[in-house]
């Protein structure tokens, strides 16, 4: 063995660098996997405290033609309490919600950034998963005729890890075609028109501008963002996306939920406002 180690010195180098290297790989894997779990676990603690029977949609602004059938859904005889949400953390702006799936969470904003919440938590602590966010330039109350929020695409299938599912399962799409809107305001409901993949370009690029010091900023919405956005989506000729026959006009109201794919394309799913 002495023989061996002095004739070889590099070989054995090699295959302890390596081995120390496997070792530190398990050992982030495992605090990855344990904090990603702790968070998900936090929100449904939260969860059991801040959610509230559906006698509370009664003082909504839900439509008075809609508020009945709202309020019998049976995917609404809970709902959250933003109030409470907005006590732990005073960036929540509202909450998303698609029923039969993990997607049950709290959207947050954080003023004059557009990834922090990608990179902290929902105690504000630097780390992952990171949370459902709204980029900055959005309205607060995710009533813009376009809206985009983002949520990391996690393997254990937390976060908006479900979309993903979602593009490869057609029948788990059709499925899962609902989903909830809640804001202080307001509960809307939406339904899925499309999911695709798409390159990683803003989706609304046209309405932001370079200024002087090289940052893009919004210019503000021009009222063609809802067909534009779908014809976009369209044109990038996605062989396994799925649209529904539905048309778009620009009076109609979209929400996005957008997430990460491994090859600079996100995976997109496209919501149309079908009641407030």
């Amino acid at each position: 063995m002495r023989e061996f180690l002095k004739k070889y010195p590099g070989l054995i180098i090699f295959f302890a660098l390596g081995l120390v290297t496997i070792l530190l790989f398990v050992v982030y894997l495992i605090g990855y996997r344990t904090n990603n779990s702790k968070q998900q676990d936090m929100y449904e603690e939260i969860k059991e405290e801040s959610w509230i029977t559906e006698t509370a949609l009664v003082d909504s602004k839900v439509s008075d033609e809609n508020k009945q059938e709202i309020i019998t859904d049976e995917n609404l005889k809970r709902v959250p309490d933003l109030k409470k949400y907005k006590e732990l953390n005073p960036d929540v702006v509202g909450y998303i919600y698609i029923p039969d799936t993990v997607i049950d969470y709290p959207i947050l904003q954080k003023e004059g950034s557009d990834d922090y919440y990608l990179k902290h938590n929902f105690d504000q602590k630097k780390g992952y998963p990171g949370c459902i966010s709204l980029e900055k330039y959005a309205n607060p109350c995710l009533n813009d005729k376009v809206c985009t929020i983002y949520g990391h695409n996690m393997h254990n299938g937390t976060m908006f890890g479900s979309l993903h599912r979602m593009y490869r399962d057609f029948d788990y799409f059709k499925a899962h075609e609902y989903f909830y809107i809640f804001t202080e305001e307001s509960v809307r409901k939406y339904r899925f028109i499309c999911i695709t993949h798409y390159s990683d370009d803003h989706l609304l690029k046209d309405d932001f501008k370079m200024n002087d010091d090289g940052d893009f900023v919004f210019e503000g919405f021009k009222g063609d963002e809802p067909t534009k956005i779908m014809q976009a989506l369209k044109d990038y000729n996605d062989e396994k996306a799925y649209f529904n026959e539905v048309d778009i006009t620009d009076e109609d109201e979209l929400m996005i939920l957008s997430t990460c794919n491994t090859d600079r394309t996100r995976v997109v799913a496209v919501g149309l406002k079908i009641e407030d």
